[in-house]
């Protein structure tokens, strides 16, 4: 037996659900943050003097995080930078997170930032074993140090580049090894509520405009200050933000 359980309903190959016509379809919407979680993220910055970055060692995510330390100057951010050919190992995740748990307090939490290669643009790249479990074992051993540790996390944001097709929107180049990712983050999600974890999609281009990455950097920081984190994934497009949705779907007549 197959269950999906969404919220406090159970979903199941079950005959009467079959014959009744419900089919959950996943879906992309164009959605605006609420009045009240945009107003809170503004003024949320001077409680979180703590940040910690897990990045690669490329353009995109160096000056992405630069924006991000500008608009945030009261904010301590610990850079931990990596590549593909030296990927972190599991004790390095463990000793970066406990250097930054004895400096936090537990009311206000640290920002966790884990940037995933931002300037991907190979089309019909073949993807090597070892390149495509990275991601997520880059993002394990994280969520293993953090929970081990007993981190007090204010948001974990994880950024991805191409992990998802928005179809009304779609030029952007997509990433096998990033698209794992997807599941993963919403299992931490349900697993983990107390990691507060929020993934984003962004667009993966080799060349950002500086006023194009300060207002990415902006939209980053409104999904990781504002007090609602209800959505399953957020992808942002030519600066519009999109989320993850299910919704009902009539069954197709025999």
């Amino acid at each position: 037996q197959c269950c999906l359980t969404v919220k406090d309903l159970v979903f199941s190959r079950q005959k009467e659900i079959v014959s009744s016509g419900l089919l959950l379809e996943p879906y992309w919407e164009e959605s605006r943050q609420s009045e009240a979680d945009l107003s809170s993220s503004q003024g949320s910055e001077p409680s979180k003097r703590l940040g910690l970055a897990f990045l690669q060692s490329e353009t995109v995510s160096l000056h992405l995080l630069e924006q991000v330390q500008k608009q945030l100057p009261s904010m301590n951010i610990s850079a931990c930078q990596y590549n593909e050919e030296q990927p972190m190992k599991e004790h390095e995740y463990m000793e970066a997170v406990s250097e930054v748990t004895k400096m936090v307090s537990t009311q206000d939490g640290v920002l966790v930032m884990y940037f995933l290669k931002l300037d991907h643009d190979q089309v019909n790249q073949v993807d090597s074993l070892d390149r495509l479990t990275q991601p997520c074992l880059g993002l394990l051993f994280l969520v293993k140090a953090l929970l081990h540790h007993g981190c007090p996390v204010s948001r974990l944001l994880v950024v991805t580049s191409g992990s998802a097709r928005v179809p009304s929107t779609e030029s952007c180049v997509l990433s096998l090894a990033q698209s794992s990712l997807i599941g993963l983050c919403r299992a931490i999600k349900v697993e983990c509520p107390d990691l507060s974890l929020c993934h984003v999609d962004v667009e993966s281009r080799k060349i950002y405009q500086e006023s194009e990455l300060f207002e990415l950097a902006q939209q980053l920081l409104s999904e990781a200050n504002a007090p609602n984190n209800s959505e399953l994934g957020i992808a942002i497009r030519h600066g519009v933000r999109y989320a993850w949705r299910l919704r009902e779907k009539e069954l197709p007549s025999i």
